[in-house]
This record gives structure tokens, sequence and C-alpha cells, in this order.
């Protein structure tokens, strides 16, 4: 590049201090959203089942509805992003979270929870990854495997953090008025959306953040996208390792107190350490993507991903489920922000809302189906080990995925 190229470049670059922001909101944003709905709510599980009588069956399928609505809406969510976007989109998510948790405040029925939790599954699309990757990704120009990484870690700090600061207020003010003190959080975000929206991100240029971050007019379309090989890798990659992901955490508890464990106390050292290890390794990763080839990191990821999985399988005793457990984490957070670092890059153009709303569609129905498949392993073998072999394969088709989708590839 010339020195006068060179110095264009730098003139026309968003200030480092304007990215810093709009990163820190979205870490923020994504956190608080990921966060209250998914570790945030079991603080409420118990008082749930006391107050209004329930089974935990008929609790849980409140997680099957937020699924079940995120892949019927995931491709229309996509839409709107193209038509609106992100950060328009942003806004009705924000808005909807906040009435779906005043509704949870009120909610005297199971149909009533089921209801808000329908709301809650279309704001984790409004104001989840999917809206928040593709908005940083037209809105940082300069290290956005770093403002990637960070956004995605946060989500991981805010489930680890969440459930026990709710648990405190419903200790202090009852469970209805915490619910509404989350619904109350929707509003700064709100306002720092409407904030993002108005700032200047360019040197000498009059047009807002918004305008910058709307789908340009170039790139694949779905079709287009449909035909490529490297669509269908990453369809894999995600669908692959969300199953297996989703489904080994969602079944942890029952693992640790399965044979050959039989240990159910471990269970909390096995989130912790599956969690802080994602957590940093996702603050990472990003880092490492701009600077480095994904796909070496990659493969070894979903490696990491896949010898875990074995690791699970053999593991007899706690300490050795503990190992593989933070094996886990390693490769899980590199994956995770891999992918979503590559789909903007794959798919960058006016048609990337929809072709993201696919990917997360496929990524909904296999997520879903990893709970109760894990579940089925322990009801009909009496353990996990059958589905974590199983796992293990399909991690390993996974990598193998992930080494043609980077082919020839260079850094995201």
């Amino acid at each position: 590049m010339s020195a006068s190229a060179a110095f264009k470049a730098e003139e026309t670059a968003p200030a480092k201090w304007l990215q810093a922001i709009i990163v820190a909101y979205f870490c923020l944003s994504l956190g608080l959203n990921n966060g209250f709905i998914l570790g945030g709510l079991t603080a409420f599980d118990q008082g749930f089942l006391e107050t209004l009588g329930i089974t935990n069956a008929q609790l849980k399928l409140r997680d099957t509805v937020t699924l079940g609505v995120i892949g019927v809406f995931a491709f229309l969510t996509g839409v709107l992003v193209d038509k609106l976007g992100a950060l328009r989109v942003l806004v009705i998510g924000h808005v909807l979270f906040a009435a779906a948790f005043a509704l949870l405040s009120r909610a005297q029925s199971i149909e009533a929870i089921y209801g808000a939790q329908a709301l809650l599954g279309i704001c984790q699309l409004c104001a989840g990854y999917l809206v928040c990757v593709i908005a940083v990704s037209r809105l940082v120009p300069n290290a956005k495997g770093l403002a990637i990484g960070l956004m995605l870690a946060s989500t991981s700090l805010a489930n680890g953090v969440l459930p026990s600061l709710n648990a405190d207020l419903i200790e202090k003010y009852g469970p209805s008025t915490t619910m509404l003190i989350i619904a109350a959080t929707a509003i700064p975000l709100i306002i720092g959306a409407l904030g993002v929206m108005t700032l200047k991100p360019m040197a000498g240029d009059t047009a807002s953040t918004d305008a910058a971050e709307s789908a340009p007019t170039s790139g694949p379309t779905l079709a287009q996208a449909l035909r490529r090989l490297d669509f269908w890798m990453v369809l894999a990659v995600a669908c692959l390792s969300f199953f297996c992901l989703i489904g080994l955490v969602t079944n942890l508890a029952l693992y640790a107190g399965a044979k050959p464990l039989n240990d159910p106390a471990s269970a909390g050292q096995f989130f912790f350490a599956l969690f802080v290890v994602a957590l940093i390794t996702q603050s990472g990763a990003g880092w490492l993507a701009d600077r480095f080839p994904l796909r070496p990191m990659h493969v070894a990821g979903l490696t990491l991903m896949t010898c875990a999985a074995i690791g699970l399988a053999l593991a007899s005793s706690p300490k050795s489920a503990l190992v593989a457990l933070v094996v886990m984490g390693f490769g899980w957070g590199f994956n995770y922000v891999f992918v979503q670092i590559i789909i903007p890059v794959l798919f960058a153009g006016a048609y990337l809302g929809r072709i993201f709303g696919v990917i997360v569609l496929a990524e909904a129905l296999s997520a879903a189906a990893g709970p109760a498949l894990f579940g089925k392993s322990l009801d009909i073998f009496g353990s996990y080990q059958p589905i974590l072999l199983v796992s293990a394969a399909m991690l390993g088709t996974a990598t193998v995925c992930a080494f043609v989708l980077h082919k020839s590839r260079p850094a995201a």
C-alpha cells in the first residue's frame, strides 16, 4: 500500500476510542441479554415449581419453546436485519426483552411462562449474537476478531455471574420485583443502541453509524450461498458442535451423578471449569484470529473438543472428567468464536442477514435435539458413554469440515 493510500485509509477509519465504545456497548448488550435469559432464569426455577405446582418436565419445556421459536423466526430476523439494519432490530429485541420479563413477573400459570419464553426466543434473535455479530462486523473495521471474541466472552461471564446475582435480588426483593428490575435493564440498552446510531464513525464523514452498518449492496445472495461448499461446511461445523455442547451442558449435572462417576456434588466444579476456561479462551481467540490463519486454530479447537468427548465417555472419576471438561472449554472457546467470525467474512453483503438466519435456524434445531438425545442415552443405557462416543464422532466430522472450510483462506 502506498503512503498516500495508507494515510487515506487511516483518515477514514473510525477512531480507536469510538470502536472501543461500540465494542463495549455490544459486550454489555449481548452479555445481559444472553445471561438473563439463559443462566439468569434458573434462579427462579424453584419459585415457579413451588408457587405453580408444576413438574420439572413442564418447567424445562420452556427451553424447548424458546429454541423452537428461534428456529421458526431465525430466517425472518435475518431478513429484517438486511432491510432495517442491525441496530434497529437490536432495539426491537430489547423492547421484547422488557415485555417478556414484565410478563414473567405476573405469570400465574405455566402457559403464561411459555408465552413469555416465546417472546424471549424472538428477543434472543433480535438482540442475540446473530444481530450483534453482523453489527460489529460492519461497525468495527479494525480488529474484528478481537471485538467479536470479547463480545462472545461476555456471554460466558454473564452466565456465570447473573444466576447468583438474581438469587440475591430474589432473597432481598422477591421474584416479581426482581423480574421487573431485570426488565428495566432494557432501558439503558435501548438508549445505548440509539446512541450508537448517532455516532459519527468516520473521520470527516457525516454519515451516522446506523448508515455505516446498513447492509451493503454487493455480496452473495442466499441462493448463491446455498450452492457454495463453504456454506455447507460452516453449517455442518456449527450444527455438529452446537448439538454436542448444548447436549452436554444441559445434562452435565445428571452426568456427574450417573455411573461411573456417581458424584452429584461435583457438578458445580464441572460447570465452573467448562465456562471459565471457555471465557478465557473466547477472549483470546478473537485476538488470534486477527493475526493468524483460522484453519490450524479452528481445526485444533475442534480436535480438542473431540478428545474431550472421548475423555468424558471414558472418565472413571470426577477428577478425570474435570480434566476433560477443561479441554472441552478450550476447544469450545475457539470453535464458538471462529464460527461467528467466519460467517460475515464469507458472506458479507446485502444478504448476510438471510444467510446467517438460515445457519442460526439449523443451529437451533440441532441444539434442541441435543438435550433430549443425551437424556435418552441415560434412560436406555444407564450412562452417557454411548452418546458421548457418538458426539466424539460428530466432532471428528466437524474437524474435517473445518479443515475444508478454511482451505487456502487467510486470517479473518
